[in-house]
């Protein structure tokens, strides 16, 4: 058994099969003690650790980890291309439709304002093509891609709020909204973005005039 390592088929039948918790106790402990099964599914063990995939394994929770465990190397492909090009790309390749990767370049068009805000809002800008390119079964339904798709785009309002594009600004916090409250009203906190978008929408309510 030495050799019985496990492969990327693998992970795609675990993500379409719960397994028994004690099976998956047993799983996840052959992650941490076995080199080469980590390299393939170790993102699963780190997901676990931080709580993002419970015990029990869920398909559409091991799906989200590995999104997001794969969200920088497809940054990689993209971060040095024009917004024109990396939009084209995303429509035109499947592997960019990304649930990590919108939600890694939420994180990126946050930090970038403090230095650059118009790259913030080209970065976001692309975080809103590839959340309103997610289809509705990945990783659940609609309910959790339209909470994604409206923290996408009330990071984007609140680039250009930064930069003093106000009314931009205005409606896309109105699209986060519309996107978002539904959503949230159905599913609450499930993906634990609800901090992040209140702070972004604090005074998204307001005319642009008053931001």
């Amino acid at each position: 058994m030495k050799d019985a390592h496990l492969t990327p088929a693998d992970i795609d039948r675990l993500a379409s099969d719960k397994g028994e918790r004690v099976l998956n106790r047993v799983f996840l402990h052959h992650l941490a003690v076995c080199p080469d099964c980590h390299r393939v599914g170790g993102f699963i063990l780190d997901a676990y650790l931080t709580g993002d995939v419970p015990l029990d394994l869920p398909g559409h929770r091991i799906e989200l980890a590995q999104s997001r465990f794969q969200a920088p190397q497809l940054w990689e492909q993209l971060k040095d291309l024009d917004l024109k090009r990396q939009k084209t790309l995303v429509r035109k390749k499947k592997r960019f439709e990304s649930w990590g990767l919108a939600e890694l370049l939420c994180r990126h068009s946050a930090e970038a304002l403090a230095h650059d805000p118009a790259a913030a809002i080209r970065i976001a800008e692309l975080a809103v093509e590839i959340a309103m390119l997610v289809s509705d079964h990945y990783p659940d339904d609609e309910t959790w891609v339209n909470l994604l798709r409206g923290l996408a785009w009330a990071h984007l309002g609140h680039a250009r709020r930064v930069f003093g594009d106000l009314r931009e600004a205005w409606q896309d916090f109105e699209r986060a909204e519309d996107l978002w409250g539904p959503a949230f009203a159905d599913a609450g906190d499930v993906l634990g973005y609800k901090d992040s978008f209140l702070a972004l929408t604090a005074r998204a309510g307001h005319h642009p005039t008053e931001f």
